[in-house]
């Protein structure tokens, strides 16, 4: 019965144990979900193109991402602020609230000014009575086309506007059927290298790309999200047998940072792994997507534009020294102060402990020399030898009140002492 018992209190720990166990586990991986919505942009557009990147990290352990096409940065923003993805892609200067946070600075999307080689535009100033592909109403394109045309006061009124997903835009662009179409997107993103290909498109420079303080300089200090740079001499190479080198000639314009972004209610640990099969899988990421190649890593998120998600700040600050390290010093400082006090407070109470053994000691020296003096006959007066021993009294217990005696086993031994020589004084005075 006995051994029964036994028999059955260690199977009950087994279960308890490997119960525990199982819940520890599930508790480790209850952030996992079964895959992650990123809403990205059109077929051809450099968001597209770098979303169908990430999503092949999934064969390296990254998440899994289902790709949601939307019109661009804009129409994003709005599915992360109603719960309807999980992630997206934005470029900068696209408003947010605070239910958005970073997760990564991506690649830098350059604002092309794309024109038909026919149409002998030189400036943008000559938009007017063009037709113009403006970029979709909720896309990151329109928003920085129409800060365009209000910087050089242009009406919209007065351009045929015949925006399109950029894909048919671009194919607008190579049939005819438009003359001018502004995109912000990746340097070499899928539709710019179309167009090119054609050999009917070029780029429209804004102003001349050698000036320190051009065009491109002047919209940027207007717009602070928009940064001057410079698509040097052929940069795209040659793209086809018919078509030559692009460009011909180094192109002045305007690039802005591309963000991933997400819900700032994803769990950390998803954000985290977001970040990490990123970063640890650039190589593979830029073979799936050509413009995750332009791709680079932050040396710092001091200068993040949005805030930055938890799970993003961990990963990126994975290699900073820990506490001990970054305050070593003042820690070190702060030990050795609280030595120095510490020994000059066990000096101070070494003193105090022997000048109150000294003060003891003299009532000890002045009852023995009572005694003593009572033995030998030595007292004649022993009243006076009464008084002078009451006063000892009073003043032992004075000095304990004012903390100049310790209330221990000394103070009680010195009181038995006083009495005892009190009594025989006493006695030999007759009372």
């Amino acid at each position: 019965m006995k051994d029964s018992r036994v028999n059955g209190m260690r199977y009950s720990a087994v279960i308890v144990s490997v119960a525990a166990l199982l819940v520890c586990v599930y508790l480790a991986n209850a952030w996992k979900r079964e895959s992650y919505s990123l809403v990205s942009g059109k077929r051809g557009g450099g968001y597209h193109d770098f979303a169908v990147g990430l999503a092949s990290l999934r064969e390296y352990g990254g998440l899994k991402v289902d790709l949601v096409e939307s019109e661009g940065s804009l129409a994003n923003v709005r599915m992360l602020e109603r719960g309807e993805a999980d992630f997206g892609l934005i470029q900068q200067g696209v408003e947010v609230d605070d239910s958005i946070r970073a997760v990564a600075a991506l690649y830098p999307d350059i604002v092309h000014l794309l024109v038909r080689t026919d149409t002998k535009i030189e400036s943008i100033t000559e938009l007017q009575g063009m037709r113009v592909s403006l970029g979709m109403q909720s896309s990151g394109t329109r928003l920085v086309a129409e800060q365009l045309l209000d910087h050089y006061g242009l009406d919209k009124k007065k351009l045929v506007d015949v925006s399109s997903s950029p894909r048919q835009s671009v194919q607008d662009l190579i049939d005819g059927k438009a003359d001018v179409m502004i995109m912000v997107t990746a340097l070499r993103a899928p539709v710019v290298i179309e167009a090119l290909e054609s050999g009917k498109v070029e780029h429209l420079s804004l102003g001349e790309a050698e000036e320190a303080a051009g065009v491109s300089h002047g919209i940027a200090s207007r717009y602070g999200h928009l940064k001057p740079v410079v698509i040097p001499k052929h940069a795209f190479g040659k793209l086809s047998e018919e078509a030559m080198c692009f460009p011909k000639e180094p192109i002045a314009a305007l690039a802005l940072p591309s963000w991933l972004v997400c819900r700032a209610d994803i769990s950390d640990d998803a954000v985290y792994e977001m970040t990490k099969s990123i970063y640890t899988h650039r190589y593979q990421l830029g073979k799936s997507s050509v413009v995750a190649q332009q791709m680079y890593a932050p040396n710092s998120t001091e200068h993040f534009s949005y805030p930055l998600h938890q799970g993003a700040w961990d990963y990126y600050h994975r290699k900073d020294p820990g506490f001990l390290v970054v305050y070593a010093e003042v820690i070190a400082l702060i030990l050795s102060v609280l030595i120095a006090v510490v020994t000059l407070a066990a000096a101070i109470h070494k003193w105090v402990q022997r000048r109150v053994k000294n003060r003891i000691d003299h009532y000890y020296e002045v009852i023995n020399q009572s005694f003593s003096d009572l033995e030998t006959g030595k007292v004649k007066d022993f009243k006076a030898e009464e008084e002078m021993l009451m006063a000892l009294k009073h003043k032992a217990i004075n000095d304990l009140v004012a903390e100049r005696l310790n209330a221990d086993e000394s103070f009680r031994i010195l009181q038995d002492l006083l009495e005892q020589c009190l009594n025989e004084v006493q006695r030999r005075r007759g009372i």
